[in-house]
């Protein structure tokens, strides 16, 4: 499942220059992404670990769930509108 490099809406993270957040010592890159059904989720084709399970390719994530993938590590935050 190759990525789809930070189109349609998805935030690309990863040690490129065409990036979205640069983290110049990751190992790959991870996407981050609203589902058609509003659901977060995070992919990355070597996998990772969301709090400490491994997944493949895409997975759903949740508020305050910690995200370990190709050298990145993110928890992802509840959007507070005007905060």
């Amino acid at each position: 499942m190759p990525l789809s490099r930070g189109r349609d809406g998805r935030l690309l993270i990863g040690p490129g220059k065409d990036v979205h957040v640069r983290v110049p010592n990751a190992t790959g890159e991870v996407e981050v992404f609203a589902a058609n059904t509003g659901h977060m989720r995070v992919a990355c084709e070597a996998g990772g670990k969301i709090d400490g399970v491994s997944f493949r390719g895409e997975h759903p994530i949740a508020a305050g769930q910690l995200v370990e993938a190709a050298g990145i590590t993110f928890t992802l935050l509840p959007w507070r509108p005007g905060a």
